[in-house]
């Protein structure tokens, strides 16, 4: 942000042990990970329309999923253009009706993260 480097540049971050209440965050930080309460409303919204196919998850199992969506083996630090960035936009104004609802990627991910737990075992959260 002192340089005006997001004018050009998304990032992301990873790491081998990535917790978001470590990172301290209630709200979003760019190229950190969601903060969960507000990946738990997204999911609430989400299956009260009726678009939730999956069953929720429990806060604790949202919780583990959601930092696990941001570990890897090394911390990393993704970088996007700010054009990628731009063009994924435009492609999903594209969709039309098959556009996912704003913020389901990161109810997806959670889920996708615990039902893969579920069918690995508990000892891949440390």
């Amino acid at each position: 942000a002192a340089t005006d480097s997001t004018d050009f540049i998304g990032r992301a971050w990873f790491h081998p042990r990535y917790e978001a209440d470590v990172v301290g965050h209630a709200d979003v930080i760019a190229g950190h990970a969601i903060p969960h309460r507000q990946v738990a409303k997204f999911m609430s919204r989400l299956v009260g329309s009726g678009e939730l196919v999956d069953s929720p998850l429990e806060y604790d199992k949202l919780v583990v999923a959601n930092d696990l969506v941001r570990r890897t083996p090394h911390a990393t630090i993704n970088i996007l253009r700010r054009a990628q960035l731009q063009a994924a936009g435009e492609f999903e104004k594209g969709l039309g009706d098959k556009r996912p609802k704003a913020n389901s990627i990161y109810v997806r991910n959670a889920i996708r993260v615990a039902k893969h737990l579920n069918t690995r075992g508990a000892s891949e959260t440390e």
